[in-house]
Parts: structure tokens; sequence; C-alpha cells
């Protein structure tokens, strides 16, 4: 009815698992209909003839006022003690419900992060200083792993040590076709004056300079392996090795 409703909680002295150790309803005022005994007079005489009144009784109903109580929010049963929504479907959780007292909450898996109060989406650890890799930061679902470089290796998860250099082109050339240059902790290919070195980055194809716009004064190229010759015309005179010029 209209009565205010007054908040009642209880502590409850026995352990209940997971932490469900209190009770809790609200009290307020409402209508129930009661029965009574109602008396009532009818003529008793004989036949009815006569007017002697007689006392009768029956059931009936009135409408009466109590106080009622009701579980809180979060609260079942009888005894109104908490309800763990964690048994239902998880919660709604998308990873881990937690259950408390008159109510519950989800968490995630470590590498994932909550929104909307119980969905999960994987945090991104490479995005933020790198995950604290020194080199390489790869990101995986709710985790990440960290590597180096060539002539690097990993020291614990995070921190990259160089390789003690061993010189790579001391064994086949570093399986370079001409020239093999050793780094700290690598090595690479190059090639001779007059080759430029193959996508495999490790072979090298022979270059034919007489295509070169640096030889269109050039009368007559002649593509030699790693090189070239040019010569003139009569009446011309060959300067610099690659420029024909009138006499």
């Amino acid at each position: 009815m209209g009565a205010a409703i007054a908040f009642v909680c209880l502590a409850v002295l026995a352990v209940i698992p997971d932490s469900q150790c209190s009770t809790c309803f609200q009290t307020y005022q409402c209508s129930v209909s009661q029965t009574y005994r109602q008396s009532y007079q009818v003529n008793c005489g004989t036949w009815g003839w006569d007017w002697q009144r007689c006392t009768r009784y029956r059931i009936a109903y009135r409408r009466a006022y109590s106080t009622c109580r009701r579980c809180c929010t979060g609260y079942t049963g009888s005894s109104c003690t908490d309800r763990n929504e964690c048994a239902s479907s998880n919660g709604g959780c998308a990873h881990n419900c937690v259950n408390t007292v008159g109510s519950y909450r989800c968490t995630c898996r470590p590498g994932y992060q909550l929104y909307s109060s119980r969905y999960c989406r994987d945090v991104n650890e490479c995005s933020s200083n790198n995950g604290g890799c020194d080199h390489i930061c790869t990101n995986t679902a709710g985790s990440y792993y960290c590597t180096c470089r060539p002539g690097y290796h990993l020291s614990g998860t995070h921190q990259c040590i160089g390789d003690s250099d061993d010189n790579e082109c001391e064994v086949e050339n570093g399986g370079c076709q001409q020239i093999c240059v050793n780094t700290d902790g690598s090595f690479y290919c190059s090639c001779q004056p007059g080759y430029a070195l193959d996508a495999n980055g490790v072979t090298c194809s022979e270059v034919n300079e007489c295509h070169s716009n640096e030889l269109q004064d050039c009368h007559y190229c002649i593509n030699t392996p790693g090189s070239f010759r040019c010569t003139c015309r009569d009446g011309h005179r060959l300067v610099n090795e690659r420029e024909c010029r009138g006499c």
C-alpha cells in the first residue's frame, strides 16, 4: 500500500560458501483478507409463526492491514538468502563470473579487458611501449611474445642480447656468389663492379652498361663481363672512356 518501505538486513552466523553470508528483505504495509465468525439473527419460532429471535454464525471476510516482506534484489527464497547469479548461464559473462553478496560482477582472463560490463576483448600489449620487448613484439589472443632480430637471442622474455659474432663469410663465403661482408651478428652479400645483386640477396647478375643513359654520347658501346668498352666514329675522340667528342 502507500506506506514507506523499510529495508531490513540481518547477519547470518552460519558459514555459507561463496561468501553468501547475509539475508536481506524489505518490509512494507500490505492489505490482507481475513476470515472471522460473524453473528446474525433469524426467526426461530415454531414454523416461524412466533417472533422469537435466534443468533446464528457464519464465516465472513474483511480487509485488514499487516506488515509484509519481500526479498531485496539479488536475494531469493523464503529466507531471502543471496542468489548466486553465476549459477545460471555464467551470469551472462563472457569469461569469469564472480558472485557477491546480493549481486555479481564479470571479469576477464589475463590479456583481455572488460567492456559493456560483461564482454571481453583482446588487449594488444604490443601497442604500448612495444610490450616491453627490446626488438620485436608479436600480439596473440590474450597474450604476446618477444623475439629478436638476427644476430641476437632472447634473454628471459623481453631482453635481446647480441650473439658472439661468428664470421659467416669464412664458411663457403657465406653462400654469396661474389662478395661476403661480415657484420656484427650477421652478414650480407654484395657484387663486384659491373654486377648487381639479385633479389635472392646471394647471386649477382652482369649489368649491361650499354643500356645506361650515361653512355648516350658513346657511339659504339660493347658490353663486356662486368664492364664495357666505348669507341667513336671517325673524326671523334673518346673522353672519360664513355663520351665521344668532335676533334
